[in-house]
């Protein structure tokens, strides 16, 4: 995901200009701000803004869409479904709807780091972030023609056993089926008891994956 490559780009970057070769986003917004941009002469660019209007994130605090993800937040959910206690959602439910905001941060989320986000969100807000989600139904009009398409340059796939995007669509294994969007998959991981945030939950175990992945290109 894109946490991971900002976090390893200088590895990133090192075979960049070893092999000579580019390096081109696919996630939905940076891939449009890519298209855009791409034939521009970067020098008259000043500034790219992102916008938003919402999204299944609007109103929720920061405390309330990290501790529903992870480990513990999915664990949660699952037992509340198992047990047929959890309300019934519709089609026009957000996300988080009828969630709890937990009374304890997760132990890879200390409260200095929500201080240090909460702030900088504060000075930004967070119309970027959540431009994501106001543009799906857009992306997928207007990157149709992408669809068909597979990455072909080596790849590596991380995700948790317990992220709530392997449950997106209904008898559907992501995971097993991921693979049919590459060419040249050679490493594909899930680690158990992680939620939506691999990196921040298990970093040894993500870093362990990806610098073997890379050090085998």
């Amino acid at each position: 995901n894109k946490e991971s490559i900002i976090c390893g780009w200088s590895l990133i970057e090192r075979k960049l200009n070893r092999f000579k070769t580019k390096f081109i986003p696919i996630d939905s917004e940076h891939f449009s701000i890519w298209s855009l941009i791409k034939n521009e002469n970067l020098i008259n660019i000043e500034k790219i803004i992102l916008t938003a209007s919402g999204g299944p994130f609007l109103n929720k605090s920061l405390k309330q869409i990290y501790c529903n993800s992870d480990f513990v937040g999915m664990k949660k959910r699952i037992k509340l479904l198992s047990e047929g206690s959890s309300k019934k959602k519709d089609k026009n439910s957000s996300f988080l709807e009828n969630e709890d905001i937990p009374e304890n941060l997760p132990n890879w989320l200390s409260q200095e780091d929500l201080n240090y986000f909460v702030k900088e969100f504060e000075n930004s807000g967070m119309t970027g972030p959540l431009n994501r989600y106001r543009c799906m139904d857009l992306d997928w009009k207007e990157l149709k023609d992408l669809s068909l398409n597979k990455i072909t340059k080596p790849a590596c796939f991380i995700t948790g056993d317990l992220d709530p995007v392997n449950f997106f669509v209904p008898d559907v294994n992501l995971f097993e089926s991921i693979g049919e969007n590459y060419t040249d998959l050679r490493k594909k991981e899930i680690i158990e008891n992680v939620g939506h945030w691999t990196q921040q939950e298990a970093p040894d175990k993500v870093n362990k994956i990806l610098l073997d992945f890379l050090g085998k290109i």
